[in-house]
């Protein structure tokens, strides 16, 4: 399972990266409206350093969300092999064997759009660099 989150990962991270290389890199959303607020809120710090600096302390936020997904998906997964090993049942266990996957694949697709918002991130700070 563990190669199937680092394969999962890479999978965004590259589809992130391709992501119209040559179109202006933009934020999702939710992370614009951060943003934006934060902006606000630095309001007192020279104009050609805030946005990156904002931007960096962002990026650092999902560096934070990523890196506790990451943990709870180890987690998960450890206590689903403690009960998988708990299970007598050959037939249960073989079902419960198929269905954890399921259950970890939800911690993949978060930590899957977190890393995808943190390139995001990362291609709007280099732009800002041009």
């Amino acid at each position: 399972m563990n190669n199937t989150m680092n394969r999962a990962m890479d999978k965004a991270m590259n589809k992130a990266m391709d992501n119209d290389a040559n179109s202006k890199p933009c934020l999702c959303d939710e992370d614009q409206k951060e943003l934006e607020n934060m902006m606000e809120n630095a309001k007192n710090f020279p104009e050609d350093v805030r946005k990156v600096m904002v931007l960096s302390i962002l990026q650092d936020l999902l560096d934070d969300k990523i890196k506790r997904a990451k943990e709870r998906y180890f987690d998960a997964k450890k206590q689903l092999d403690d009960k998988a090993e708990k299970i007598t049942d050959d037939e249960a266990k073989k079902q419960f064997k198929e269905d954890a996957p399921l259950l970890l694949d939800v911690f993949v697709k978060i930590i899957n759009d977190l890393l995808v918002r943190w390139n995001a991130f990362n291609a709007v700070i280099k732009s800002e660099y041009k």
